[in-house]
């Protein structure tokens, strides 16, 4: 099995926008040879996370589907010269958080909804397979829109 973000793509899709391709690669497991949602949802279906930069500020959708993808991230937006980043969860489910630990110095801005579900579901998300641990919870929340 390949490590960790060895195989995404960072796609520069328009001047100001980033994206993160990773999955979708016959044959190709990253976790484990046993049924799990990384290698049986994400990984299988491919995953794009996008980063909006403008300047030293970077807006991140969504952390991606490990903490070492997440850290390809970050050190892809610092090494552009982001100094500020701010990170948006699009909604609570695992492929989607698995990497907040690795932002858990900036704002994470979520939907209330979603705030309340990844918190009811933080125990089951911490201990899954594979576990997203620690699971990091927004600290800025919205309800409507922004």
């Amino acid at each position: 099995m390949p490590d960790y973000g060895a195989t995404m793509e960072v796609l520069r899709l328009a001047p100001h926008l980033l994206g993160f391709y990773d999955g979708r690669i016959p044959g190709v497991r990253l976790y484990s040879e046993k049924p799990n949602w990384l290698d049986d949802g994400a990984f299988a279906l491919g995953i794009c996370t996008y980063a909006v930069v403008d300047g030293a500020d970077a807006l991140v959708y969504d952390p991606h589907i490990s903490v070492p993808h997440a850290r390809i991230i970050r050190r892809t937006l610092e090494d552009m010269g982001v100094k500020r980043m701010r990170l948006v969860l699009s909604h609570w489910h695992d492929d989607h958080v698995a990497g907040t630990e690795v932002f858990a110095d900036c704002e994470i801005i979520a939907n209330k909804d979603t705030a309340e579900l990844l918190a009811a579901h933080k125990d089951a998300l911490e201990s899954g397979d594979p576990p997203i641990k620690p699971l990091i919870l927004p600290n800025a929340l919205f309800s409507g829109t922004l």
